[in-house]
C-alpha cells in the first residue's frame, strides 16, 4: 500500500517544480507550493527503506526484469507517437538511460549481497556506528563539495546504499513509536522542510529532516495490517508509474497539460484537474504495464533455459 502512495505522491511531486519551476517569492501561495514539494519529496527514500525493510538479493532475472520493464515503457510508445506524427523520429525520445533511479537501483541490486552478508556479522553497536558514521560522511562529503566520493544531492548508489542499510536496520531493531509520535514527526519535518526550501529555495534527498520524515512514514506503514491481493497487484507494477511520468516523450506532453490547467482555471479548478490528471496517469501506467508483464512472462520462459538467468 505503502508503495502505491508513494508513486502517486511522486506523479504530485513532479506536477509542482519539476513542471512549473522554483517559486521566486516569499508570498503564502509560494510557501504553500515548498509544503507540498516537501511532503511529496521522500518517495525516492522511502522506496529504497522498503527494499531495505523487506531485503532482497541480485539476480540476473530480477534485473533482467526491470531493465525490460524500462524498454517496454520508452521504445513501443515512442514508435506509437512517433507513426502517428505526434513527435519526430528522434533518438531522444528512445533514450532510456536518463532513468536516473533505476541506474542507481540496478547497482544497489549488484552489491545487496555484499550489504546482507555485512547485515548478518554486525552486532546491533557495530551496525549503528556504522549508520552514523557512512551518514555523516555523506552530509560532510555533499555539503562541502569534497571530491572523490560521488553523492549528488542523493542521486546516487551511494546513497540508496545507506538507504538500503537504514531499512534493514529498521527491520532487525524495530524502533519503538506509537503513531500519534509518529504522525507529529513527520508533520514536524515536513514542516521545518517547508521552511528550507522557501527560505533557501533548495532541498536534497539526504537532508536531515527528509530521512526522519522518510522513516517516519515507513514506521507508520509498518502499524497497518492490511491483506489485500488487489493492492499487491497494483503495488507490483507501481515502478512503470514513475517510468511513464518521466517517459522522454510524454513528460513534454505532461507538463503542457499541467500549464494549460493552470493558465485556464482557477486554483480549485486547476488543483482538480491535476488530482484527475495524475490518477488518470496512474491508472493507464498500472494498465500498461499488467500488458508488459504478459509479454515477459513469455521472455521468461525462454531465458529460464539459460543457467544464469537463474
Amino acid at each position: 500500500m505503502l508503495r502505491i502512495i508513494i508513486m502517486f505522491m511522486i506523479l504530485l511531486l513532479h506536477a509542482n517544480f519539476l513542471a512549473f519551476g522554483n517559486p521566486e517569492d516569499y508570498s503564502l501561495k509560494s510557501f504553500s507550493r515548498c509544503f507540498a514539494e516537501a511532503f511529496t519529496l521522500t518517495p525516492v527514500n522511502i522506496f529504497v527503506l522498503i527494499t531495505g525493510f523487506f531485503g532482497t538479493h541480485f539476480s540476473i532475472k530480477k534485473a533482467s526484469n526491470l531493465i525490460f520493464q524500462v524498454i517496454f515503457c520508452v521504445v513501443p510508445i515512442s514508435l506509437i507517437l512517433a507513426t502517428c506524427g505526434i513527435i519526430d523520429y528522434d533518438y531522444h525520445f528512445f533514450v532510456f538511460h536518463k532513468y536516473w533511479f533505476i541506474n542507481a537501483y540496478i547497482a544497489l541490486l549488484v552489491i545487496t549481497p555484499v550489504l546482507n552478508a555485512a547485515v548478518k556479522a554486525f552486532s546491533q553497536k557495530e551496525f549503528k556506528t556504522c549508520l552514523i558514521s557512512f551518514y555523516i560522511i555523506i552530509i560532510i562529503v555533499n555539503y562541502t563539495g569534497l571530491r572523490g566520493i560521488p553523492i549528488n544531492e542523493g542521486y546516487s548508489t551511494l546513497w540508496f546504499i545507506f538507504l538500503y542499510l537504514l531499512g534493514r536496520y529498521i527491520k532487525k531493531y524495530q524502533p519503538t513509536f506509537t503513531t500519534k509520535q509518529l504522525i507529529a514527526i513527520i508533520l514536524i519535518c515536513c514542516l521545518c522542510n517547508s521552511i528550507i526550501i522557501f527560505t533557501l529555495h533548495y532541498c536534497d534527498y539526504i537532508n536531515p529532516f527528509i530521512v526522519i520524515q522518510s522513516v517516519g512514514t515507513l514506521l507508520l506503514f509498518t502499524k497497518c495490517e492490511i491483506k489485500s491481493n488487489v493492492i499487491n497487484t497494483v503495488a507490483a507494477s507501481t515502478t512503470m508509474v514513475y517510468l511513464i511520468n518521466l517517459h522522454p516523450a510524454l513528460w513534454g506532453m505532461i507538463q503542457k497539460a499541467l500549464w494549460s490547467f493552470y493558465l485556464n482555471y482557477n486554483t480549485f479548478i486547476f488543483l482538480l484537474y491535476t488530482v484527475l490528471f495524475c490518477v488518470a496517469i496512474f491508472v493507464f501506467a498500472i494498465v500498461y504495464d499488467k500488458l508488459r508483464l504478459l509479454v515477459w512472462k513469455k521472455i521468461e520462459l525462454l531465458l529460464s533455459k539459460i543457467p544464469i538467468f537463474e
